[in-house]
């Protein structure tokens, strides 16, 4: 089994890089730096996205790494969580560390 690697972003400092307004949504662009990619299977919990997001809508893209994205998934929680609910995201997270990986997915390897 794979190593599973873990690390929890906060969107609140991240610089937009674009906003695209259409009629009825918009595209916000942003830049995530600091994210830390091993090899193996990656888990990130990402803070503070607006109320408004469509989880179907997330795409993720990546440059300056040798990594390969090939597979992702999107959980989101009821409510953001905050520093009320670290406890909550904590027993979250190690639940994710101990569980399976989804048969389908496929580990990230360095190139």
């Amino acid at each position: 089994m794979s190593k599973l690697h873990t690390q929890t972003i906060s969107l609140t400092n991240c610089p937009t890089r674009s906003i695209t307004l259409y009629p009825t949504s918009a595209l916000v662009v942003r830049d995530v730096p600091d994210i830390v990619v091993k090899p193996g299977t990656n888990i990130y919990t990402i803070r503070h996205f607006t109320r408004h997001l469509v989880p179907s809508s997330l795409r993720i893209s990546g440059h300056g790494t040798s990594s390969v994205i090939t597979d992702t998934s999107t959980i989101l929680l009821s409510s953001p969580p905050d520093d009320e609910h670290f406890d909550s995201l904590a027993s979250l997270e190690s639940s994710l560390a101990a569980a399976k990986p989804h048969p389908k997915s496929v580990d990230l390897k360095q190139l």
